[in-house]
């Protein structure tokens, strides 16, 4: 990533793969009007972001966990 906080394209382009690829439930529960179903939902998204994240610098940034 570059110092600004601003990403660099390929961070970017890590973080557009994880979003198009999310499971239709998790965007349903995020979208939930229930309270337990987008707090499971967050906390999914957190750890496959985490998850993104940690290989966005790495020799795999191309293929996600």
């Amino acid at each position: 990533m570059e110092s600004a906080g601003v990403p660099d394209a390929a961070f970017g382009e890590t973080i557009r793969k994880l979003v198009k690829r999310l499971p239709q439930w998790l965007r349903a529960d995020l979208a939930s009007p229930d309270s337990l179903q987008r707090e499971r939902a967050e906390e999914a998204l957190f750890a496959m972001a985490m998850a993104c994240l940690g290989t966005a610098d790495s020799s795999q940034a191309n293929e996600l966990p």
